[in-house]
């Protein structure tokens, strides 16, 4: 599933921020790309955040635009993203995407839920031979 959204811009409205979203794995992939006055000086980042460090996952219908809104435990788990963010990260997604946009917050909501799959027990030790020697 594959999902674009809009972030605040920065720079007094001369940067604008655009992104897409999808999982990989166990993770969360954000890319974001930013570009002064929507063409120039274009820069790619890409971010993988598992869905566990989300303390609420939201979802919210705007007139033009919806809202995704992701609360992190940490906060410094936001600062690989460019701008400023007070505790959250709302991703606005078109309202022509408002089904594609629920189906994402659910999945991801699925998978904050979902523990880490544990690894493989290991083997036991053979039994140890009794020498019969009591």
């Amino acid at each position: 599933m594959y999902l674009k959204y809009k972030l605040p811009d920065l720079n007094a409205g001369l940067t604008e921020v655009t992104g897409a979203a999808w999982f990989e794995d166990e993770f969360l992939v954000l890319e974001v790309e930013t570009a002064l006055m929507g063409e120039f000086s274009k820069e790619h980042k890409t971010v993988k955040i598992e869905p566990s460090a989300f303390v609420s996952i939201a979802f919210e219908r705007r007139l033009i635009r919806d809202r995704i809104i992701l609360r992190p435990k940490k906060r410094d788990l936001l600062d690989a993203l460019p701008g400023d963010y007070l505790g959250e990260l709302v991703l606005k997604t078109k309202r022509r995407d408002r089904s594609d946009a629920e189906e994402f917050v659910l999945e991801l909501r699925t998978r904050q839920r979902e523990p880490k799959a544990a690894p493989p027990p290991a083997a036991a030790p053979p039994p140890a031979a009794s020498t019969g020697d009591q």
